[in-house]
């Protein structure tokens, strides 16, 4: 089952990036914040990553500044949330590390 697999996996990393899209909103850096809030219960180190700064119209939420426009160079796991199409990374794409991200778990 797919949950397992997910499980496995989370739980297998310990170095976790959780990658928002090009064009954040509310909806991406909430998921990205819960995430990050979750996983750091099970114990995970996690990195929040946006390939652009995060615009002011989002900085009133608790937590924006974590979010990184630089990928970190060493994680287990990556997980990308609240994005309808790959063509959203477009910052990922030119620095070459999308080819990258989708090579690994």
């Amino acid at each position: 089952m797919i949950e397992e697999k997910i499980k496995q996996l989370v739980g297998d990393a310990q170095r976790i990036v959780i990658i928002q899209a090009d064009n954040p909103d509310a909806d991406s850096i909430g998921s990205s914040l819960a995430l990050e809030h979750i996983l750091g219960d099970l114990g995970k180190d996690v990195y929040l990553y946006c390939g652009v700064d995060m615009p002011a119209y989002l900085r009133y939420m608790s937590g924006w500044d974590r979010v990184l426009n630089e990928l970190p160079s060493n994680f287990d796991l990556s997980i990308i949330v609240d994005a309808s199409t790959y063509t959203l990374f477009d910052q990922l794409e030119k620095s070459g590390h999308w080819g990258w991200i989708k090579n690994r778990r």
